[in-house]
């Protein structure tokens, strides 16, 4: 797990230093929340992302992009409704469906190799949510919109499963 959550950091501090316009750059309040997020959320969900896999799962997880959908409410970011519920909670729960047995187990560890998530404004649906996941060689991208319809962690997890089963 620590392996995982180190490369983790080491992206939100990349892209939250990296070159960005005035416009589209996150601010103090934004690193803070992500690094209390990083510190007191994300280590829980990786290990349980971990444990429904049944294997160590890389993730990358694209912060700067996620945080820029909803500047200025940093200090909230720990909340479910902004993240977990969004991405994690869903993954989870997916992962979850289709290993609950060894034949699923097999065909997740075989397949899957990694977990991108990210957001696009101009692609991410708010609420369409098969249009938000794809997959190929190997990596599920997960590309849903921050802080919104939080409450459907469910049609999310649904999205995400009949994708890798389709795939697996």
């Amino acid at each position: 797990m620590q392996p995982t959550r180190r490369c983790v950091l080491a992206a939100v501090a990349a892209a939250a230093a990296g070159p960005a316009t005035a416009q589209q750059r996150i601010g103090l309040a934004e690193r803070r929340g992500l690094a209390a997020y990083q510190e007191q959320v994300l280590p829980g969900l990786v290990q349980q992302i971990n444990e429904a896999a049944g294997y160590d799962l890389p993730l990358e997880i694209d912060w700067n992009a996620i945080a820029l959908a909803v500047v200025g409410h940093g200090e909230r970011y720990t909340e479910p409704e902004f993240f977990t519920d969004i991405y994690f909670r869903p993954l989870i729960e997916a992962l979850r469906a289709i290993t609950r047995d060894a034949m699923g187990r097999e065909a997740l560890k075989s397949a899957l190799k990694r977990v991108v998530f990210t957001y696009n404004a101009e692609t991410a649906p708010v609420s369409n949510y098969p249009t938000g996941v794809s997959f190929a060689d190997g990596t599920l991208r997960i590309n849903f919109r921050p802080w919104a319809n939080a409450a459907d962690v469910t049609p999310r997890a649904r999205a995400i499963q009949q994708l890798l089963e389709r795939n697996l």
